[in-house]
């Protein structure tokens, strides 16, 4: 069975600042994905359960492919580098960061109603 197209590649600092952009109009979500870590394999089979009614959107960077965005995004959210890692992000700020088996859709959608911002 085919992946769902539910993630928008991070390849060039231009797509990181599109996404960032975005994230002025609604919250976004960041993230950070290694090809070669198990643990990152099973955070983005969680991330592929955020296609509910309401869910942000899902910009992702493959931390192999695209070191230089990766590094772009840790310095301009002020977010240390991790992966898997992902950032909620609205109006270009880091709302909530989490790693690892941290990665949970439902901790991520509780965020998104506890966001003060809003």
């Amino acid at each position: 069975m085919a992946e769902p197209n539910l993630f928008h590649s991070l390849d060039s600092l231009d797509d990181l600042e599109a996404a960032l952009s975005h994230s002025e109009q609604e919250p976004v979500l960041v993230y950070k994905h290694s090809r070669t870590c198990f643990t990152s394999y099973r955070a983005r089979q969680e991330m592929l359960t955020m296609n509910e009614p309401g869910d942000p959107p899902i910009y992702e960077v493959v931390v192999q492919q695209a070191r230089r965005v990766s590094n772009e995004v840790a310095q301009r959210l002020g977010v240390r580098h991790q992966s898997p890692q992902l950032i909620l992000v609205h109006h270009r700020q880091p709302l909530f960061d989490t790693s690892h088996s941290w990665i949970k859709a439902e901790r991520i959608r509780r965020q998104l109603t506890e966001d003060p911002s809003e």
